[in-house]
């Protein structure tokens, strides 16, 4: 799977996580579709999944509840489960690879995604990987560079604290950010821009 393909994997997972497998808004929850890290283990029922495989630290970057739009939250802890099936639970082997150039492994990495009702006027849906101990310039190395293909439209604005790049595409009602705070990679697909932004502000 190529870096780009990578990142919609990851996205995709916190669109699913959303809209299936998870204990409701502004819960914890787990599994869901194919796509979904935790998807290998969707069987065992949401109470399970969050005892064996969820991940609090990473839950509690993510916000409950902005502007009244309450997130449903699921994460994933790969130290949980054995090495020789984090990939396939995670979706994208080529981060294996990539694990290994870096003296990292499965037992490192953490991930979390939150999103609120997508059907809403005011959308959003953040996606976290924290690869523990990694240089923040490797992960968006891995991640397809400190871009990541955002288009010359993209800038950079401080939102809560955080440098943060942003762009937004003519026609999409959607808004894109991107940063990484040391070790954590955070992506954040919003919309309209005024919630995108404090959504944004209210990440941790």
């Amino acid at each position: 799977m190529s870096r780009t393909m990578a990142m919609f994997a990851l996205l995709l997972a916190g669109l699913l996580a959303a809209c299936g497998g998870s204990s409701g808004s502004g819960g914890t929850g787990g599994g869901g579709g194919s796509s979904d890290p935790g998807a290998g283990s969707s069987d065992m029922g949401g109470g399970i999944i969050d005892a064996l495989y969820s991940s609090p630290e990473m839950e509690s970057l993510l916000p409950t509840n902005v502007d009244g739009m309450a997130f449903t939250i699921s994460s994933f802890d790969y130290s949980k489960i054995p090495l020789d099936q984090a990939a396939q639970a995670f979706g994208d082997a080529s981060l294996e690879g990539w694990l290994g150039k870096t003296g990292k492994n499965w037992t490192d990495v953490r991930w979390a995604s939150g999103s609120t009702d997508l059907t809403g006027e005011k959308t959003a849906t953040i996606t976290v990987m924290r690869v523990i101990g990694a240089d923040s310039a490797a992960i968006l190395d891995w991640w397809g560079g400190s871009s990541f293909n955002m288009g010359d439209g993209a800038t950079t604005v401080n939102l809560g604290g955080k440098t943060v790049q942003k762009v937004s595409y003519p026609g999409l009602p959607t808004v894109i950010y991107q940063w990484v705070k040391g070790d954590t990679l955070y992506w954040v697909v919003a919309g309209p821009e005024s919630f995108g932004d404090a959504v944004v502000t209210a990440t941790k």
